[in-house]
């Protein structure tokens, strides 16, 4: 598979290569954008945007197969070094990745260069081999102390990324063309392209042309995946790792009584219950405008939520009237339910969305096809605050398949828009900070006990 991969590949850029040289042979230079590392590379590409011919440089005729073979050439020697040099560095590597799932933790793979991550798939062995997508993507947040970050890279040895990850105990497998160092938490790999993924030169043409990378970075991909699997059928059982504290907890109790779904909190539950108090979503420590307080209970069957979202200016709400799953309903005046069932983050989650005026956005596992049929949901208006009640039916929210029966302990977030107006601008706030400005960071969501369930926090008092 490798081969075929890298093969179909090298040929494709190959064939962009031969349709350049066509085209000399009919005087017009072919236009394209140079190496983000190429000197002045910025700069020309000002000089190509939204051209397919350049007006300026005259390319000489290239006859017919003279660059494919060339382009060819210099990916087939740039292989044939990585084969020779990198086999102990991708062992190395492989070891560390496979002794950490082994234990539980997870390996996220980041993608910079011509590898895109949507084309990548992690073998079904491998599940706790992530594909996370591109670097400038990456959120750093994502890792939980034992984890593994992969990073396949482009040029520079990405110290400014690796360096505080390290220090907070995790681990990385990194390949770039720079030398990196090799650790006890680091392993690299030197990818065996020049200095400029761009490897073939035209006649009176500033820049090169046809880049290498996504060649060489295939079979660094794919051996660096089959390493991992050899290594892991042959480990020893081994205690898994420790899980990792939630951001926050909280106790869903049993209310007296089931509240009404009215927007009105004025039921005896919410009297009872513990607030849980909103943060800043990116945890800085500064005085939060618009606060909001949080309150949750739970029967056998329902787990019931009020808000209560202080507002300086109740009747500037941003509250539009949408349908079920309205679009960009989280642009309003709006609250976030974020729900695991159990406490693994890799479990997908619900994410229900309500605005002010109490419409609902519901969905889960980022695919829109989740409904939840018995949700109530209703809102209010005090003088100094918006409200809401949500009752969600346990029987609604969907089980991974590996639940035996319905979980004690859930992950739980709770986020809060209010968009900018009257002078103040945007806030985010959630009851569970994730330390950046996304939502979608389960590793940082809270962590939800169902006392109707027979669950309490680990700290709890007993109950009397």
């Amino acid at each position: 598979m490798p081969t075929v991969v890298a093969g179909a590949t090298a040929l494709a850029w190959a064939l962009q290569g031969e349709i350049m040289s066509a085209a000399t042979r009919q005087g017009v230079t072919l236009a394209t954008y140079a190496s983000d590392w190429e000197p002045d590379g910025p700069a020309w590409d000002e000089t190509v945007k939204g051209r397919h011919v350049h007006p300026k440089f005259k390319v000489p005729p290239i006859e017919a197969g003279k660059l494919g073979a060339a382009y060819l050439e210099v990916c087939a020697k740039q292989i044939a070094e990585f084969s020779k040099t990198q086999p102990q560095n991708v062992r190395q590597a492989a070891q560390r990745m496979a002794a950490r799932m082994h234990r539980g933790a997870r390996v996220w793979c980041v993608f910079e260069g011509h590898v895109h991550g949507r084309a990548v798939r992690a073998p079904p062995e491998m599940p706790r081999l992530k594909i996370f997508g591109r670097g400038y993507q990456w959120r750093g947040q994502r890792l939980l102390p034992h984890d593994v970050l992969l990073w396949l890279g482009y040029l520079r040895y990405p110290q400014k990324t690796i360096d505080p990850l390290l220090a907070k105990g995790c681990e990385a497998v990194t390949v770039t063309v720079d030398d990196g160092p090799q650790t006890e938490q680091l392993s690299h790999i030197r990818s065996c392209w020049a200095d400029f993924d761009t490897v073939i030169g035209l006649p009176d043409y500033p820049i090169r042309v046809l880049p290498s990378s996504g060649v060489v970075q295939t079979p660094q991909w794919y051996s660096l995946v089959a390493e991992t699997l050899a290594i892991s059928a042959r480990l020893p059982p081994e205690e898994p790792f420790d899980a990792p504290p939630p951001g926050a907890v909280a106790l869903a109790p049993i209310p007296p009584e089931a509240p009404v779904i009215d927007g009105q909190l004025d039921d005896a539950c919410w009297a009872a219950a513990p607030v849980l108090n909103f943060k800043h979503l990116n945890g800085k420590d500064e005085k939060i405008r618009n606060r909001t307080e949080a309150r949750i209970a739970a029967t056998a069957d329902t787990l019931y939520l009020s808000l209560r979202c202080f507002e300086s200016n109740v009747k500037g709400l941003l509250a539009r009237r949408l349908p079920r799953d309205g679009n960009e309903m989280w642009r309003d005046d709006s609250v976030e339910v974020f729900l695991i069932a159990g406490q693994s983050p890799d479990t997908p989650y619900h994410q229900l969305i309500l605005n002010a005026n109490g419409c609902l956005f519901d969905i889960y596992d980022h695919k829109g096809a989740w409904n939840g049929a018995g949700i109530e949901v209703a809102a209010g208006r005090e003088e100094r605050a918006w409200t809401l009640e949500l009752a969600i039916p346990f029987a609604d929210l969907k089980l991974p398949p590996e639940a035996r029966g319905m979980p004690a302990a859930w992950r739980l977030n709770l986020y809060r828009t209010r968009p900018d107006r009257g002078g103040q601008p945007w806030e985010s706030t959630a009851w569970s900070p994730t330390f950046d400005g996304d939502y979608h960071i389960p590793e940082k969501f809270g962590c939800l006990y169902i006392e109707a369930h027979g669950a309490r926090p680990p700290d709890a008092p007993p109950k009397p």
